[in-house]
């Protein structure tokens, strides 16, 4: 985004720069957490809590899922 807080949308902007993915940019992208086995982070770009919520909600329910989470960026 153009500037000021990446949280803002400027009418200036361009609005599909809030979702639609640059050249070479990837939707999601696993980072697996050494410190504990079976852990993963997951890089979801261009989402907000809507995405983040239904997913931690979705795997919560799961039996071999013991937690579950997401924070926004």
């Amino acid at each position: 985004m153009a500037g000021g807080n990446p949280k803002h949308f400027n009418l200036q902007d361009d609005p599909f720069e809030l979702f639609l993915l640059g050249e070479g940019e990837k939707k999601i992208e696993e980072k697996v957490f050494s410190g504990m086995s079976n852990t993963s982070d997951f890089v979801l770009m261009k989402e907000d809590h809507t995405l983040g919520n239904l997913l931690a909600e979705h795997l919560k329910a799961h039996p071999n899922v013991y937690m579950a989470g997401y924070k926004s960026k």
